[in-house]
């Protein structure tokens, strides 16, 4: 019996500086995506009847989030155009890790595309 021979994976070396360049915007959306829900965060907390203590230290904690998000954001942004443009990667292998659908496909197409749709998305649920 004849046996097919197994294909081999695809690879697409792209730019790292690319690559680097969509990992700083995803950082970037991530952390303006959290200032949305610290604000509506604090709404509630304002709204309650007690201050609970927890509830200021989380709102802290979101901020600092928030903060830590566009601070990676910069640097990543920062360090895409001082890497070396003969320096490619592939990403597939890496992207096959990440399981949110429409972050995996903005990744990928970082191979493709300088510039890639990065408005927030309809949320993803799990089943």
């Amino acid at each position: 019996m004849i046996q097919p021979k197994p294909q081999p994976a695809m690879t697409c070396d792209v730019p790292m500086a690319r690559v680097m360049a969509q990992v700083g915007a995803e950082l970037r959306v991530l952390g303006q995506t959290l200032g949305a829900v610290e604000h509506a965060v604090a709404l509630v907390v304002a709204a309650s009847p007690t201050a609970d203590p927890r509830a200021l230290h989380g709102l802290q904690t979101i901020d600092l989030l928030g903060q830590s998000l566009v601070a990676l954001a910069q640097f990543a942004e920062e360090l895409a155009p001082r890497i070396p443009s003969s320096w490619e990667i592939d990403v597939e292998q890496a992207v096959r890790g990440v399981t949110l659908a429409a972050l995996a496909e903005r990744l990928r197409l970082a191979s493709t595309s300088a510039a890639l749709d990065l408005a927030p998305a309809a949320p993803e649920f799990f089943e």
